[in-house]
């Protein structure tokens, strides 16, 4: 239940803590519509950020083997550019400890893509934002 554990000397954030923190972090202003609904163990939220002017992607796959989802963005005018922020876990028993306090946290890489679809694998137990810069 707990989000933070620590102890005299260490502290570190459970997984739920830090799916709470990209779910936080990563809001836009402007809730969008995603088509097709995707598959099984797939979950998604779909928002606008105006001020960044960034398309937010928030993908979670539940399942235990990685799924490649595709979005179409042919409403937006995209420049290719892509922030991925990923947390995943190898196993459902997989968690952080004081011994291991980063074993599952928020990773950030940056990709590139060309025209309005953006096709990517999602890692199996993991949550995945992805900010697509568009107009």
């Amino acid at each position: 239940p707990d989000l933070i554990w620590f102890d005299d000397v260490h502290a570190y954030g459970t997984p739920s803590y830090y799916v709470q923190k990209l779910y936080s972090v990563h809001t836009g202003q402007e809730e969008l519509e995603i088509k097709p609904a995707l598959g099984e163990g797939l979950y998604t939220a779909v928002s606008y950020d105006r001020e960044q002017g960034e398309v937010i992607v928030k993908l979670i796959n539940a399942g235990e083997k990685a799924e490649t989802v595709s979005l179409g963005l042919e409403e937006w005018s995209c420049s290719g550019k892509l922030t991925r922020i990923e947390l995943c876990a190898d196993s459902l028993q997989q968690v952080n400890s004081i011994a291991a306090p980063d074993r599952i946290t928020d990773r950030q890489t940056w990709e590139s893509f060309a025209g309005n679809e953006v096709s990517t694998e999602i890692k199996p137990y993991s949550v995945t934002v992805l900010r697509i810069a568009a107009e």
